[in-house]
């Protein structure tokens, strides 16, 4: 009694030629495919194997390079060096994320927000100053247009503001990039 190779199947010692039966045989199978096929399931059903980053073969978790394709892979003990150093890298970036809020988020989002109300303010001064003193010049003393008023005013007092608060939002906007960048 023996089994066929490819089907399990019980049979006859007589019966079986080369570790076949055979139907197995008419249906075209050599001892070679068989074994081939068998380690391929075997292999699958291993945990311990992973496919191989290039060839896509399976190897040994613990293989040091794929004796398919030669693709160099960590050892243990240097995937643990990683880790070390990605840990200390997280450390730092906690540190220098927070050094930059400091920095740039708070200080600079309301230095930003107050060097242009200050400068609008400073400007709408200046071009009232300056309107008026040219008028005087141009010996104008009747009423002033309020238009060119509200445009000067716009000019040279919203438009900062408006100004720096595009600044504050690119600022936001690079802030949260890097952020996801430290998290990724």
């Amino acid at each position: 009694m023996g089994a066929c190779k490819a089907c399990n199947e019980i049979f006859g010692v007589a019966e079986l030629k080369n570790g076949l039966c055979e139907s197995c045989i008419a249906d075209g199978y050599v001892m070679k495919k068989v074994e081939k096929e068998k380690t391929v399931t075997t292999e699958q059903s291993n945990p311990n194997l992973i496919p191989c980053k290039t060839c896509r073969k399976e190897i040994s978790k613990t293989a040091k390079q794929c004796p398919h394709c030669g693709e160099e892979y960590n050892t243990e003990r240097d995937t643990k060096e990683v880790h070390k150093l990605a840990k200390e890298y997280a450390n730092k970036s906690g540190k220098s994320r927070l050094v930059s809020l400091l920095l740039t988020g708070i200080f600079g989002v309301f230095g930003l927000f107050y060097a242009s109300v200050l400068s609008g303010f400073i400007l709408m001064v200046i071009v009232i100053f300056g309107a008026y003193v040219t008028l005087e010049e141009l010996q104008i003393t009747g009423t002033v247009d309020p238009t060119n008023i509200m445009i000067m005013l716009f000019i040279a007092y919203i438009l900062p503001i408006l100004w720096g608060d595009h600044v504050i939002v690119k600022q936001k906007r690079k802030l949260f990039a890097e952020a996801k960048l430290m998290k990724s």
